[in-house]
């Protein structure tokens, strides 16, 4: 396995093992609170600051509900595209740092 895209789950802790770098997917927790101490892995927050789940602000609706709309506008190519990026450039520049991804 070259790289791996994956949700808060346990794959990008068996990659770590294996030092498969890639990128992991989060939406209820701060990506620092889990893969902070991956170095291949490369967190995204989705929704960013804007996400009120990670921020303690609670939504009106359901989690679920309230990240539809993130999810939607989540820009697919340019997620692949930081994937096959990392997997271009080895993932040692960037690595164990958020980000978060615009969806406005």
């Amino acid at each position: 396995m070259d790289a791996f895209l994956c949700v808060d789950t346990s794959v990008y802790h068996v990659a770590d093992a294996f030092d498969v770098p890639g990128v992991a997917l989060f939406t209820t927790v701060r990506p620092s609170l889990r893969a902070a101490l991956y170095p291949r892995v490369h967190s995204i927050l989705i929704g960013g600051d804007a996400n009120a789940l990670v921020t303690g602000a609670a939504p009106v609706v359901s989690g679920e509900t309230y990240l539809e709309p993130f999810w939607a506008e989540l820009d697919v190519k340019a997620l692949v595209g930081r994937l096959e990026g990392i997997v271009a450039e080895g993932a040692a520049a960037t690595a164990g740092r958020d980000r978060a991804i615009a969806c406005r």
